[in-house]
């Protein structure tokens, strides 16, 4: 059981969000749930529980997407689709075609990293799934777009550590383009006929770590593994590519940045595993670290149990806003004026779900013949399973400084631990 079950499991933490004029939707990165956020009061609350996942399941759902009324989840670690219609409150599942993993890379369970939306179309885009998989939000017909998949595998190595498609999307009128993580190149997608085409690009990298654009022409690249310190960007009518370089050019990490998040006049470079936050200004072509954010990086330390640095990482009307990992912490950045504001949004649960939830927690441990600590699962809860007791309370933030008391009078009071 990963440390951080305790420490993030009363705080929303997902690889991206769904939203509205009221409300932001998320797959918890760390247990299972939707969480569902207010935007007016910043409350917090679990509005759907994945079916035949266990409760503390972590990583089971990575991206999200919504289309009218329905928000729909790729699967990480989980075994199906996922569709939450928010107008009747129900759950849909599309089943995964059983597909013979030729991939040679280590995927670990990961099975589409990336999901985007074109129209009526939501496609989601293999990572260790060997397809990009498109539904027809109008009919539910699921189509398995397979032709890539023989050509890209040719590129990719035996000790490689990463999938077929990293982060980003760029759609340009009827094509989208995909990053490709194991060589220099992009696969472009025939939104209309389905068909494919890999197109190589003339990059000073070791596959693409992430594409994004603000006007459909200039296409900004990030590598992703060995030694990456290069940005580029791609104007897609003239076929001219722009270099820059990061100052961490002896910095050797597999999966350093998400896809540049773009706007008119500047790109930011968001940490998966790098060391810092970069910004390019586009008139002047000059790159260098941000050091506002990057403060917050320092705040936020490195105790989360996910090896990300930042989540989320997306732009709105010209604030950057992202969640650090070490702290929690949600964050709003200003690209035009510096100023940020952040805060941490805490899960508001009733006394059944925190005890269903820590009883999941506790068989595991139990079962797999775990050392307990509280790093695992809150004391409280740890206590009352131990010595069997029949207080059912749920537990709190404000509990912390009662607990000891209460060891201290049931182990005066002579309860026999086994």
């Amino acid at each position: 059981m990963s440390a951080y079950n305790e420490i993030y499991s009363s705080k929303p933490i997902a690889m991206n969000y769904a939203e509205d004029e009221e409300k932001i939707w998320m797959a918890l990165l760390n247990r299972n749930g939707i969480c569902e956020i207010d935007k007016k009061t910043k409350t917090a609350r679990i509005c759907k529980i994945f079916d035949e996942e266990p409760l503390d399941g972590e990583l089971l759902y990575s991206h999200v997407e919504k289309a009218d009324q329905k928000l729909i989840f790729s699967p990480c670690k989980a075994k199906k689709i996922a569709i939450y219609n928010l107008e009747d409150d129900f759950m849909t599942y599309i089943p995964l075609e059983k597909v013979e993993y030729r991939c040679k890379q280590y995927q670990g369970d990961i099975k589409f990293w990336n999901i985007f939306r074109n129209h009526s179309h939501v496609y989601l885009v293999g990572y260790s799934y060997p397809a990009i998989v498109k539904i027809c939000m109008d009919s539910m017909e699921v189509t398995y777009i397979t032709d890539w998949v023989e050509e890209i595998e040719t590129y990719m190595e035996d000790d490689d550590n990463g999938g077929y498609f990293a982060d980003g999307c760029v759609c340009v009128g009827d094509k989208a383009l995909l990053s490709v993580s194991c060589t220099n190149a992009v696969l472009e997608l025939n939104l209309k006929t389905e068909s494919t085409r890999l197109v190589k690009l003339d990059v000073p990298m070791e596959g693409i770590g992430g594409i994004s654009s603000a006007d459909g022409e200039n296409i900004w690249i990030v590598g992703k593994k060995g030694k990456t310190n290069k940005a580029c960007c791609w104007n897609m009518r003239t076929d001219r590519i722009r270099e820059y370089s990061f100052s961490d050019e002896d910095e050797d990490i597999f999966d350093p940045f998400f896809a540049p998040v773009c706007t008119v006049s500047k790109v930011y470079f968001m940490p998966i595993s790098a060391s810092g936050i970069y910004e390019i200004d586009i008139d002047s072509g000059k790159i260098q670290r941000n050091q506002t954010l990057e403060l917050l990086l320092k705040r936020a330390g490195n105790d989360s149990g996910f090896w990300w640095k930042v989540l989320a990482p997306k732009i709105e009307n010209n604030l950057l806003i992202f969640l650090t990992c070490g702290d929690s912490r949600w964050h709003r950045y200003n690209v035009i004026t510096g100023e940020f504001q952040s805060g941490i949004i805490y899960i508001e649960e009733n006394a059944e779900d925190m005890n269903q939830y820590f009883d999941a927690v506790y068989s595991k441990l139990s079962l797999q013949g775990m050392i307990f600590s509280e790093r695992d699962i809150p004391l409280k809860y740890m206590v009352n399973k131990a010595i069997g007791t029949e207080e059912r309370r749920p537990y709190t933030r404000t509990d912390e400084l009662l607990v000891g008391g209460r060891i201290y009078e049931q182990i005066r009071r002579g309860i026999q631990y086994e």
